[in-house]
């Protein structure tokens, strides 16, 4: 039985390169400011979310950045090796991440009770926030935490969000393989699902994940099993590159640097 992870089926599915640099290899990876984002910003929300929307979850968000900043130091004292958003020195970075992280979080907090939704309850009578699940499909199991789970009460159907506080996701693939695992693992229809685009302050737009059934999730996984066990990597050269952290153990992107 393998053990797998939707960010291991969209690494790899990215550059297997990197995968087998960082995964396999174990090289040395960068740190960067917006490591701790996405983290604190889904920090922020849930506990709001939880607290009955009564409770803000800027201050927490924060310091949860913070927590992880200060680790990235300790991993890494020497800020200039750090990767960087744009021409900036990453302590600038680190304080503008900072404040977008206090400012996603407000947003998200103002814009959700004007919503048609409401987050779903789970069968144990717990908000359907940061679920984790482990479904097996085919040799793999697959394990992951789905943001949130949706209810709409109008339309009665429910859906699944993932929060982002990048740039938008070019794949519904990550709530594909959500909506299996709410059917796997409580017999739920999810048919549909969306990106929160934090950074942009809205949704990317309800998707039908009708393509992502359990045949197709289970294809891609013993794609990525097939690839790994006939040692097929391959550098995927792209605009990805700029904030890959195994980059520097990377020859073809090194050698494209010196143009």
């Amino acid at each position: 039985m393998a053990y797998r992870s939707l960010s291991q089926l969209e690494q790899f599915a990215q550059c297997s390169w990197a995968y087998k640099l960082a995964r396999i290899d174990k090289v040395p990876q960068r740190q960067a400011a917006w490591f701790g984002h996405g983290i604190a910003v889904h920090t922020g929300c849930e506990h709001h979310e939880r607290s009955g929307r009564s409770d803000s979850g800027v201050d927490i968000a924060v310091a949860e950045y913070d927590q992880h900043i200060a680790a990235a130091r300790d991993a890494e004292p020497q800020l200039h090796r750090w990767m960087r958003g744009g021409r900036q020195t990453t302590e600038s970075d680190i304080a503008k991440r900072r404040d977008l992280v206090a400012e996603q979080v407000a947003w998200y907090e103002q814009w959700a009770p004007q919503q048609e939704w409401e987050i779903w309850t789970l069968p144990d009578g717990q908000p359907a926030l940061e679920v984790p699940f482990k479904i097996t499909l085919g040799i793999n199991t697959v394990a992951g935490v789905i943001d949130q789970i949706l209810y709409w009460p109008e339309l009665d159907v429910h859906s699944t969000r993932d929060l982002k506080t990048g740039r938008k996701v070019k794949s519904n693939r990550q709530n594909g393989v959500y909506r299996v695992a709410v059917a796997e693992t409580f017999g739920l229809e999810a048919t549909y699902g969306d990106y929160l685009m934090l950074r942009d302050g809205r949704s990317a737009g309800m998707a039908d994940l009708s393509y992502y059934t359990r045949e197709t999730i289970t294809q891609l996984f013993s794609a990525l099993n097939a690839g790994i066990d006939n040692d097929v990597y391959i550098p995927n050269l792209g605009d990805h590159c700029r904030v890959c952290t195994v980059q520097t153990h990377c020859a073809e992107y090194q050698a494209q640097q010196q143009k």
